[in-house]
């Protein structure tokens, strides 16, 4: 008759090291995961963030084709429709000299009172054909 040899407990250490690279395996994709969400997150929040000042400046330099600001600053509204709801922008015209303008676009602040609102193309067509030389007058 044959008699075994002992073990020595070697398949119980078989299973802790294959447990521990399991779970090593599990935290590298998590991680990665989490990662990959972190950015996404933050490019939506970029693009959310600058959805409506990026319109509110296209109107801006719409508006300064027309002619120029009748005074440096220069500081007019508009309300925008975003993604999330109607938001207002407060757009700014700094004459920096030279024929040059610096026009900075930002949401406005809810403490800020209300500012003279900037038109859209589409309610511009009428009244350039009408004082074209003269518009921010």
């Amino acid at each position: 008759m044959k008699t075994r040899a002992p073990r020595n407990g070697y398949e119980m250490l078989v299973v802790l090291v294959f447990i521990a690279l399991l779970m090593s395996k599990g935290t590298v994709s998590h991680r990665q995961l989490s990662s990959v969400h972190r950015v996404g997150r933050a490019r939506e929040n970029l693009r959310i963030r600058d959805e409506g000042s990026i319109h509110a400046l296209a109107l801006a330099m719409e508006l300064l084709k027309t002619g120029l600001p009748p005074s440096s600053p220069y500081v007019c509204g508009v309300t925008l429709d975003a993604s999330d709801g109607s938001r207002a922008f407060t757009v700014t015209f700094t004459d920096v000299g030279g024929g040059t303008w610096d026009v900075v676009g930002r949401p406005t602040l809810t403490s800020e009172a209300p500012i003279a609102r900037l038109l859209s193309p589409c309610e511009l067509g009428p009244i350039l054909s009408l004082i074209m030389p003269s518009f921010w007058a």
